[in-house]
């Protein structure tokens, strides 16, 4: 359903911390945090949460050393709650790292 409200005037500035809240809503969403804003309906898609904390593994590897202490907060909290949460989100599932601060992946042994 479209949102006839839409004001391009409301579109927050582009940010690092726009960027990385984005992409945890969208790891939220992925792993039933959060329901899907476009139907409403709490969904747990785990290959999708994980594929959001690889691509702020990815993020977090190829900034440091150039973030702000606030910064670098946020994309650790927001790394830490989706990771906490793909492996409650997968039960019967193991999910192993693949590299420090980088990413998990499911054993392909499940």
């Amino acid at each position: 359903m479209a949102n006839t409200d839409f004001d391009p005037k409301n579109i927050p500035p582009a940010s690092f911390s726009f960027l990385v809240t984005t992409l945890g809503a969208q790891g939220a969403v992925a792993l039933g945090m959060a329901p899907n804003p476009m139907t409403n309906k709490t969904e747990v898609q785990p290959e999708l949460g994980k594929h959001a904390i690889d691509t702020l593994g990815i993020l977090q590897e190829k900034t440091k050393g150039n973030l702000t202490g606030d910064e670098t907060q946020l994309l650790r909290v927001t790394m830490r709650n989706l990771r906490a949460k793909v492996g409650r989100a997968s039960p019967g599932r193991t999910w192993i790292a693949t590299e420090y601060g980088a990413g998990y992946r499911f054993d392909p042994g499940d």
